[in-house]
């Protein structure tokens, strides 16, 4: 019988979902801060925090953000903008 063990660098959905909820925390903070409306893309370039993250990750974690009616999402001639809602 084989058992497979995870790697221990695996983060657990717990320090998944804290890690992710610090990131919105930190685009809140730059839309908040900067008053700018802003694509996906240029959050991840200026946003240190977004480096790491794929386009689609933070997409994601943007999308929560206009759930939970933080966000607000601006499209103009078919680009999506964000600020803060």
């Amino acid at each position: 019988e084989y058992v497979v063990s995870l790697p221990s660098a695996m983060p657990s959905v717990a320090q998944e979902a804290s890690k992710n909820k610090e990131v919105a925390e930190k685009v809140l903070d730059y839309l908040r801060t900067t008053g700018k409306k802003m694509q996906i893309k240029q959050m991840i370039k200026e946003i240190p925090e977004l480096n790491e993250f794929s386009n689609q990750k933070v997409s994601a974690l943007v999308r929560q953000l206009r759930t939970d009616l933080l966000v607000n999402r601006v499209e103009v001639k078919g680009v999506a903008y964000f600020t803060k809602a």
